[in-house]
């Protein structure tokens, strides 16, 4: 599995929460913080949809090499 990085945040592999689970883990680290809060919340979603869409794109693989034998 590989790990999302993100600005100097590196996330653990296969993180798997709700957005606002996400929210409450990281808004307050460096890389957020200093961004105004409506920025902030778009920001963090892009991040947020970036870690499910590569947990689900790894799921995907590791089915189609189960798949295999």
């Amino acid at each position: 599995m590989a790990r999302h990085e993100y600005k100097g945040i590196t996330f653990a592999e296969g993180w798997n929460g709700t957005f606002d689970q996400f929210r409450e883990q990281f808004e307050n680290t460096h890389v957020f913080k200093g961004i105004t809060p409506k920025e902030r919340a778009a920001e963090m979603k892009a991040v947020f949809n970036d870690i499910i869409a590569l947990n689900k794109a790894e799921a995907k693989e590791e089915a189609k090499e189960e798949a295999k034998q």
